[in-house]
């Protein structure tokens, strides 16, 4: 974030002059030893709290798993490139992946012909929406299929704005519900009338439950606080809940 750099470099120099002047920085994950060096080894301290293992994964994993194709006349398809690969363009591309450092990152997993030739393809100035909700999907059937006895796990979907929120939302939702999807991303009845408020949560409200069994809801400040508390509700019995927010929710 820029305006965070800029407004760092100030602190610092306003720092010598008005030494009465507390800053607290405090973040989860932050590398705290960066900070100390830049502001001359400052006072730092850690609060222990509750952790949980996180796993990485990379494009070419989601590439790899979801079997996703980038159509070459996609939004989301490079333009400045020819979409179809030649053999030497994937040959290259296939040595730099036998770097170890590659390798190391994709669990030794080698990308395939398929994934090579999409990742000619992905845009990099572009959010793939499509991919995007995919990779939720896959999540859902195949890594972590509800079973019975079994709560879903929910899904976190960060983006960067209200804009990426809409169209995540509208990516999830037209290929999991045979209705009509409004502005919002809410569904319709077909009269224009919005789910929301609808018996989805079991209790009267939220969204109703998509055919595939998500429990979609949006989380931004342009929504109403009744309808941002969703979020900390369970969803309808055997439903996935999927949060589609910006990383300022944690």
């Amino acid at each position: 974030d820029p305006d965070t750099d800029f407004l760092l470099i100030i602190l610092r120099d306003v720092l010598p002059k008005r030494p009465n002047l507390r800053i607290v920085l405090m973040s989860a994950t932050i590398n705290a030893q960066i900070f100390k060096d830049y502001f001359s080894g400052c006072e730092s301290f850690k609060i222990p709290g509750r952790t949980f293992p996180v796993t990485s994964y990379y494009l070419e994993q989601a590439l790899m798993h979801t079997n996703f194709v980038i159509e070459p006349d996609s939004e989301f398809c490079r333009k400045d490139v020819d979409p179809f690969m030649t053999h030497q363009e994937e040959e290259d591309m296939r040595w730099a992946y036998e770097k170890q450092e590659h390798l190391d990152l994709l669990g030794g997993e080698r990308p395939s012909s398929h994934v090579l030739k999409q990742l000619h393809r992905v845009d990099p100035e572009k959010i793939n929406f499509e991919l995007v909700a995919r990779v939720v999907r896959h999540i859902h059937s195949h890594v972590d299929p509800p079973s019975a006895g079994k709560t879903p796990g929910a899904i976190l979907v960060f983006v960067p704005g209200l804009g990426e929120i809409k169209k995540t939302l509208r990516f999830l939702l037209e290929e999991s519900s045979g209705k009509g999807k409004d502005w919002n991303g809410k569904g319709t009845d077909g009269k224009g009338k919005s789910d929301a408020g609808k018996g989805g949560s079991g209790k009267g409200v939220g969204p109703e439950v998509t055919k595939d069994g998500l429990w979609v809801l949006p989380l931004h400040s342009m929504i109403s606080v009744n309808e941002q508390r969703l979020v900390f509700k369970r969803p309808p019995s055997g439903a996935r809940k999927v949060v589609v927010t910006t990383n300022i929710a944690e």
